[in-house]
């Protein structure tokens, strides 16, 4: 027989991980974490997902070695 206390238990501990680890900077907000996140805060998911789209963008344009490549694409483009 199923124990659907200790099934909820194990899902509810794995999301409280997923959390913790996105709260550290450890993982990204996902689609399925930001939908439970809005089911649990009222934060809206969208919300979420820009606020880390934004972060993202930024990383990368602090990525010395992509904002090289990015101005090389530039080049080549301009080039055409």
């Amino acid at each position: 027989m199923v124990d659907c206390y200790s099934l909820y238990g194990r899902y509810a501990e794995k999301q409280r991980r997923s959390l913790n680890e996105v709260l550290n900077g450890k993982r990204q907000v996902n689609t399925e974490l930001a939908l439970l996140v809005e089911a649990a805060l009222d934060i809206p998911a969208e919300s979420l997902l820009q606020m880390q789209a934004r972060y993202n963008i930024l990383a990368a344009k602090r990525n010395k070695s992509f904002m090289e490549k990015l101005q090389n694409v530039s080049k080549i483009v301009a080039a055409l």
